[in-house]
């Protein structure tokens, strides 16, 4: 009897957002902390790092930036100067001046998923997962049993349609590739 069998190498936590995709961490990646200036005005961010070259590492608009503090999840929209970037953050985010942050240079063509989660293990229901496939399907994934793997090719993980709870973390979703 044939059995599924795969081998993954590469692990990155998603954070589910309807913005972006999901960041390849084998590709290119800039991190560092932010400094004095940081802020979130609405949907905007303030990205202020002192110690960073924003031009000299090639930041550039759509790239995923992950907060690795609080997860939140933001997308580079223009870099202002060498210290100051903007990018699109979810209404009523907060991102504290001094979180240490990571920027994506590149998303992912696809990966498979692992979904899991403390809080889900008791919703009787299971979990929906609104994804986006690396054809670009839209599809949501109804009543997942937590610590479902998913075998199927995912490039974005969608906040809207996605169970996410009201106790962190609710459902936890992990890309591997």
């Amino acid at each position: 009897m044939a059995y599924q069998k795969l081998q993954v190498g590469l692990g990155l936590e998603v954070i589910p957002t309807d913005g972006s995709d999901i960041p390849n961490p084998a590709g290119p990646s800039t991190t560092g902390a932010g400094t004095t200036g940081t802020a979130v005005a609405g949907t905007a961010l303030a990205l202020v790092d002192a110690n960073a070259d924003f031009l000299v590492a090639g930041i550039k608009q759509g790239m995923v930036i992950y907060n690795t503090v609080d997860g939140s999840v933001a997308v580079v929209t223009s870099v202002t100067n060498a210290t100051t970037l903007v990018g699109a953050i979810k209404s009523g985010s907060t991102w504290a001046e001094t979180s240490p942050y990571t920027i994506y240079h590149e998303t992912t063509d696809g990966c498979v998923l692992y979904v899991g989660g403390v809080q889900a293990s008791t919703d009787p229901a299971g979990l929906d997962l609104s994804i986006i496939t690396s054809s670009g399907s839209e599809v949501v994934m109804e009543n997942l049993a937590p610590g479902s793997f998913l075998p199927i090719q995912v490039r974005r993980v969608k906040i809207t349609g996605t169970d996410v709870g009201t106790t962190a973390p609710y459902v936890k979703v992990v890309a591997f590739w």
